[in-house]
């Protein structure tokens, strides 16, 4: 939904008038509803990982590092952090093989001390210093390496519809927060009243409640067994007779 309706969706749960534009309003209580709405949808997004915010992402090896031949890549800008066993270098010498890492400083420095930092058999990742370091050094020419990861721009700014054009800061009623308008709403209606020194009893209950449906539901979850069943169940050599005497 769009800013200027949770605010004022907010606004009324908070014994408030709505107005048409908060972002462009000058009364106080507006103002702060839509200070504390930024302050919420930061809060929200490290809740969770949220589908709508995982993004890909592939450098190339030789046109992106972020000095020419070296082997340290800048993230993308809207990065948050970094999706765990989702590295892969897919045309690594023609095959598809899962980045190596991330290496810890001491394996980093080991592998550097032992001068092997040229010759590792596969490519092998840290984060340091805000950009990602990779082994060989330097790199095999011409490969891509792709990752997940979380973005933390949940602002769709309005006039807009490119994922690319995202920011993680509400700047005009009309923009579009990409988080379920009833969460926000009473997220945001809790903050308002635990500012003001009043009861936020009611609204936090609301927000939780709200909270856990839309966590329970924002990505599908594995069928997980019990059971401790094999793949094929009625195969077992312990426990089943072997076929024989069959033609006899």
């Amino acid at each position: 939904d769009t800013a200027g309706t949770i605010v004022s969706f907010a606004a009324v749960e908070c014994g408030l008038n709505a107005v048409a534009e908060p972002f462009a309003s000058s009364a106080p209580e507006q103002v702060q509803l839509c200070t504390l709405l930024n302050m919420c949808g930061r809060e929200l997004w490290a809740k969770n990982q949220w589908q709508q915010f995982v993004r890909a992402f592939s450098i190339d090896t030789t046109t992106d590092p972020i000095t020419p031949g070296g082997n340290e890549y800048a993230f993308p800008s809207d990065y948050g952090y970094w999706i765990n066993q989702t590295g892969w270098t897919p045309n690594n010498l023609g095959l598809g093989l899962p980045l190596g890492g991330p290496l810890s400083e001491s394996q980093w420095t080991t592998i550097v001390a032992q001068n092997l930092a040229a010759d590792t058999i596969y490519i092998s990742f840290k984060i340091a210093g805000n950009v990602i370091q990779i082994l060989p050094n330097p790199p095999p020419a011409d490969t891509s390496i792709t990752f997940e990861y979380m973005s933390r721009a949940w602002v769709q700014p309005t006039g807009t519809t490119d994922a690319d054009d995202r920011t993680d800061l509400i700047a005009a009623s009309a923009d579009t927060v990409l988080f379920e308008s009833i969460l926000m709403v009473k997220m945001l209606a809790t903050r308002y009243k635990e500012a003001k020194g009043l009861d936020p009893t009611s609204s936090m209950a609301q927000f939780a409640s709200a909270y856990q449906t839309a966590t329970s539901i924002n990505k599908p979850a594995p069928i997980l067994n019990v059971s401790g069943g094999t793949l094929f169940p009625l195969i077992n050599v312990y426990t089943n007779t072997p076929p024989t005497g069959f033609g006899s």
